[in-house]
């Protein structure tokens, strides 16, 4: 068997000098005790070297520095801030031994707040295994009844078990004092977007006494700032890494370098990037350092080094399938031609495959399909579908450079996944559906699976809709969508998971025309989230289109218009403009009462609407008398306690404040406020608009200390779910 030859790291001079020079300088900053903020970006297109260059820098940091520290992450595996900055902790502390006390006592106090019990077990491991932690984690078991920062002050003053320890606890609390109440008075959302800057703090304790910088490597970038998407707002996906109160801002001592396609924009933000952000492209390899690279894989041949650069064009990843093929052929004793590699680029990663042998062939192609993944999905589907592929097997194939690891999760570089799997699709179209129904199965079961904490199952519930995707047809998306998945995207919006709600819709807008009814759907869907979000302008701009795609396809006689106009009147509504959403409201009323009859749920639904556009422009009366209509059929109908119903007391409650009732207005705004916090929870948009009709109750009624106090709590929680 032929060993191949370690092919060397080549044409990236320029990029390391740069990388070793900003190192250099910054550990000389730091010297003088006044290290600034250093971000290094390189930037360019898929396959043109960047992850092989962090893969240098790694590899250089380990040989010429004494005690290297740095950390890698891939956006390609995870995006979500929490779960981004967990997995760069756990790195951090498994590789150095750093300590965040204060970002795992957050984790704890957010998965508590949350319910989260899989997560609260997980995290109250992670305290106890640092001095710090442990230290918050027993001051709050061991005295009860006060707040976290009393807790703490009172047991280190009783001295229970603490001895030589009490001072260095002593310090540790009082100079985190404001982090410790800020931790226990924030709402789970507010708290969430608290935790860059407590990782950020955590992550300068453990570095006040370094010499030199730690690095830390983001690659992928463009996964996480992706302006090609279709909906969202994709340049403020990074806030809470380059903001005030983001990660970069808040951590001395730290050389950050960032990876991706795409050039930062980030002085558009804030100018400080003009000053401290330094960007740098990478392009294809040159001829000349294209051949140097073949020469230290062992390719010697001169007709290779011409063909096989005309090819590639330089492109290193491609580079390196030649190099892979160039063996797989010297090892069956042949001699390589430029025949062997292809013609094009589609070739050489088909060609790349033909080398092999059956078994690497299919958990290959079976790869290419799942795009991401980790272990235990490959082998369950590798029993069920692949039983001649070996965990051997499967381990060499991992190696391979087009793979990317991160924690447990793979990916394959997106244009070798897309060449084999179409190839894959078009030879054994059979064996692939297979692969993938499996894992619709594998990931529907886990979405659901109680034992797993939520940012696990959020995680199965995106592979579920991205494997749905690949088999659906377009006239089942809408179905599918009602059937399987509106439930969790509306619950999403319902807790402000923003974010997660966008990447699925992501996942499906690209699957759908966009002037089918199923594009118009997602429109619809779209413009719930951005109300949701407060983007009330995004969400009449996607309505609208919604709107004008479904009409030119059905027209506008059926129940499906109703809805989509219902939408549309309502964000007419956000936006102000009362007079046009009460025609439309009008009209939605009239239709269902011809169409479903008077007592139908969707019919209340539009007097209910109707009632409240009349409110909005100052006709008191109407809407009252609506308002007491609306509740009357909801009770008889729906019940006392559906959410239907308690809205409809909400807006009576209103009607009743609008005409100078204020007595009854707040009797009925308390009966509220306690069915929609114990039925909808604490957060939920309704209960904050609840909270803030009775905060103007208290102020109509002359308890202006109690609305005072009433409309900090409504400022406090619409800051943690729309944002300052």
């Amino acid at each position: 068997m032929t060993i191949r030859k370690q092919a060397k790291f080549t044409n990236r001079e320029k990029p390391l000098e740069i990388f070793w020079n900003k190192y250099n300088n910054y550990k000389e900053n730091m010297k003088t005790g006044k290290p600034d903020i250093s971000v290094l970006m390189y930037y360019g297109f898929g396959g043109f070297g960047k992850s092989a260059l962090i893969k240098q820098l790694k590899l250089e940091m380990e040989q010429k520095l004494q005690k290297p520290q740095y950390v890698y992450f891939d956006f390609k595996i995870k995006q979500e801030s929490g779960n981004v900055l967990e997995s760069i902790r756990n790195m951090l502390v498994i590789n150095y031994e750093f300590e965040f006390p204060l970002f795992d006592f957050a984790l704890l106090d957010y998965a508590k707040k949350i319910g989260d019990n899989i997560a609260l077990s997980k995290n109250r491991e992670l305290l106890k295994k640092s001095e710090f932690g442990n230290f918050l984690l027993k001051g709050m078991e061991m005295v009860s009844g006060v707040g976290i920062v009393v807790k703490l002050f009172k047991w280190l003053e009783s001295g229970i078990e603490l001895g030589e320890k009490k001072s260095k606890y002593m310090n540790f609390l009082e100079k985190n004092i404001k982090e410790l109440n800020d931790i226990e008075i924030k709402e789970p959302a507010e708290l969430y977007a608290y935790l860059p800057y407590l990782f950020a703090k955590d992550l300068t304790d453990n570095l006040k006494n370094n010499q030199e910088p730690l690095v830390v490597f983001l690659d992928s970038y463009e996964e996480l700032v992706n302006e090609m998407l279709p909906i969202g707002e994709p340049l403020n996906n990074d806030v809470w890494i380059r903001g005030k109160n983001g990660l970069i801002q808040n951590t001395p001592n730290v050389l950050w370098v960032i990876a991706g396609r795409e050039k930062l924009k980030w002085e558009n933000f804030n100018s400080i990037w003009s000053k401290v952000l330094e960007q740098h492209k990478l392009d294809n390899l040159i001829k000349e350092d294209s051949i140097k690279f073949l020469q230290s894989a062992g390719i010697e041949e001169p007709v290779l080094h011409e063909g096989l650069f005309e090819l590639t064009h330089g492109t290193p990843i491609y580079l390196e399938l030649c190099v892979n093929i160039y063996c797989s052929l010297i090892e069956k004793d042949k001699k390589p031609q430029i025949e062997d590699f292809g013609k094009n680029i589609y070739d050489l990663v088909t060609c790349f495959v033909r080398h092999m042998d059956d078994s690497r062939k299919d958990i290959v192609y079976a790869l290419s399909l799942l795009e991401i993944w980790d272990d235990e999905i490959v082998n369950t589907i590798r029993l069920k579908v692949l039983p001649n592929v070996s965990p051997r097997v499967y381990n060499i194939i991992k190696e391979f450079s087009f793979i990317a690891k991160n924690e447990e999760l793979y990916l394959m570089h997106q244009t070798v996944r897309e060449v084999l799997a179409k190839n894959y699709y078009e030879k054994h179209k059979e064996t692939a559906t297979q692969i993938i129904e499996e894992a619709i199965t594998y990931c529907n079961e886990k979405r659901f699976d109680k034992d797993l904490y939520d940012e696990k199952r959020d995680q199965y519930l995106l592979w579920f809709v991205r494997f749905v995707m690949k088999v659906i047809v377009q006239s089942n998306i809408i179905s599918f969508f009602k059937n399987d998945i509106e439930e969790c995207f509306d619950h999403f919006l319902d807790i402000g998971k923003f974010e997660t709600a966008e990447k699925l819709l992501n996942l499906i807008f690209p699957c759908v025309e966009e002037q089918s009814k199923a594009f118009a759907y997602l429109l619809f869907q779209s413009s719930k989230l951005n109300t949701s979000a407060g983007q009330y302008y995004k969400a009449l701009e996607n309505i609208e289109k919604s709107k004008k795609i479904y009409t030119n396809l059905n027209g506008i006689d059926d129940l499906e218009y109703l809805i989509i106009d219902e939408r549309y009147g309502i964000v007419l509504s956000n936006v102000g403009r009362y007079e046009e959403s009460l025609k439309i409201f009008e009209e939605v009323l009239s239709k269902r009462k011809e169409i479903l009859g008077e007592n139908h749920p969707d019919t209340i639904v539009a007097m209910n609407n109707l009632g409240v556009s009349y409110s909005n422009l100052g006709e008191y009366e109407n809407a009252f008398k609506i308002s007491k209509e609306v509740l009357s059929k909801n009770k008889e109908i729906q019940g006392e306690n559906h959410p239907d119903t308690i809205v409809a007391m909400n807006n009576l409650g209103k009607a009743c404040s609008d005409l100078g009732r204020y007595e009854e207005s707040l009797k009925i705004n308390e009966e509220v406020l306690s069915k929609f916090k114990e039925i909808l929870g604490e957060n939920h948009p309704y209960t904050i608009d609840t909270m803030n009709n009775l905060g103007k109750n208290y102020s109509d009624l002359g308890r202006y200390e109690e609305s005072l106090e009433t409309m900090k709590e409504v400022l406090s929680k619409y800051k943690e779910i729309l944002g300052e």
